[in-house]
């Protein structure tokens, strides 16, 4: 049985097989654009959730949001119930970041402690309803931390403000087998030409080949060819009604645009 829930209402349709018809009439999945340009998405936003999220991010079947500074996770379209974390984060400690990897297998965290700075990464891996702590590693300078790609050697870009630079810089991490993250390169903002990310939290797709990040009222994107890569110059977004968004991520193959808006509130919109 397939159930599709949105904005409040719930459709679900009868089980049976496929048949020649269904092929033919079936529309080809959504991809991003060919000629890797930014994709488009629909102007109408639907509300994904209430819950008021700093963060959010999904795998294929979890869903985790950092109500800051409580992160909370459950099954993609269920409530999301504060997440156990073991061991607990000290009690002079809090999450400024809590996104969960493509492959809903780690929960990837910012932890600052107020007697034990600076503040570091925290990795913890799902043990049933749990989620259990496997690493720490630096955060290097890191103020904001986006989400990451999938593994083996998975990325993720942090966001440097105490740089050498009027705009700071970006710092890629990759991480190893032990699940601990180490930089791999470093990428100055102004090599992003006009649409550039200012102290902005930097999102990957899946595949790691694709950025998608807020800087001011727009959303820029940008493409490389390999993770072996820069990130070519990036465009500006087609994406009305994200202007307030603080954070934006987006699905594997381009497919939808998730937003959380500081007024509270999870949005989506799907590619057009």
């Amino acid at each position: 049985m397939s159930i599709v829930s949105s904005a409040g209402c719930e459709l679900v349709f009868e089980l049976r097989e496929p048949d020649a018809a269904d092929a033919a009439d079936a529309s080809p999945p959504l991809v991003c654009p060919a000629d890797h340009s930014a994709p488009a998405f629909a102007g109408t936003l639907t509300k994904l959730r209430d819950d008021n999220c700093f963060q959010y991010s999904e795998s294929d079947q979890l869903a985790v949001c950092l109500d800051f500074p409580i992160p909370r996770d459950g099954l993609i379209g269920a409530p999301l119930l504060p997440a156990t974390l073991e061991p607990e984060i000290p009690a002079d400690g809090a999450l400024f970041s809590a996104v969960i990897s493509p492959d809903g297998t780690q929960l990837i965290t910012l932890l600052s402690v107020e007697s034990a700075p600076p503040a570091t990464i925290e990795v913890y891996l799902r043990e049933a309803t749990i989620w259990r702590h496997r690493s720490t590693s630096p955060s290097v300078g890191g103020a904001s931390m986006g989400v990451p790609s999938r593994g083996p050697n998975a990325r993720m870009l942090v966001f440097d403000p105490n740089a050498n630079s009027a705009l700071g810089k970006l710092i890629e991490l990759e991480q190893q087998a032990d699940f601990t993250w180490t930089p791999l390169r470093t990428t100055m903002p102004e090599s992003f030409g006009d649409v550039r990310p200012t102290g902005s939290i930097m999102n990957l797709s899946p595949d790691g080949r694709q950025v998608i990040f807020k800087t001011g009222g727009t959303i820029g994107y940008a493409y490389r060819d390999s993770l072996d890569a820069d990130f070519t110059s990036s465009t500006v977004v087609d994406a009305t009604g994200y202007a307030n968004a603080f954070w934006v991520v987006m699905t594997e193959h381009c497919e939808r645009l998730i937003g959380t808006f500081l007024e509270g509130g999870v949005y989506v919109a799907p590619q057009s």
